[in-house]
């Protein structure tokens, strides 16, 4: 299953819907995502001190956590080039932000489910017959 940043970031920051996030991880599934996804998960928890009291020893014990994890094989990082032209038209053609495009077109290439918390990219990824899970179905 294709695993959007909305969904990994609740693996280290207290959100709505982090309980359900956290149990993802006992079920033994396997997560795959753009590469980009390392940078976007960093990049909420460096956001989570700027906006919501998130103290600067925990980030980085947050974002050390998140590496080892990926390091570990947590989730299959998937090099961008064969779908940034993909992911670069859905970006163009539906005025979303290109980096939400490449899970869609990731999903679309290895035709697997979409887990994202994003309602718009998830109205996107239907529109192509994708798969979309929302943490409720998993």
């Amino acid at each position: 299953m294709i695993i959007d940043a909305s969904i990994a970031s609740e693996w280290f920051l207290k959100e709505e819907d982090s309980l359900q996030a956290d149990a993802l991880l006992k079920r033994g599934l396997v997560f795959s995502a753009p590469a980009l996804i390392r940078m976007e998960v960093s990049s909420a928890i460096a956001k989570a001190v700027r906006f919501y009291d998130l103290e600067a020893g925990s980030a980085d014990r947050l974002n050390a956590l998140w590496h080892a994890r990926l390091n570990k094989g947590l989730v299959k990082l998937v090099h961008d080039d064969a779908i940034e032209h993909q992911a670069f038209s859905l970006a163009v053609k539906y005025q979303h932000p290109l980096q939400d495009c490449l899970y869609i077109a990731l999903a679309q290439q290895q035709a697997l489910p979409l887990l994202s918390a994003d309602v718009k990219q998830s109205a996107i990824a239907e529109q192509y017959s994708i798969e979309v899970l929302e943490l409720s179905e998993v």
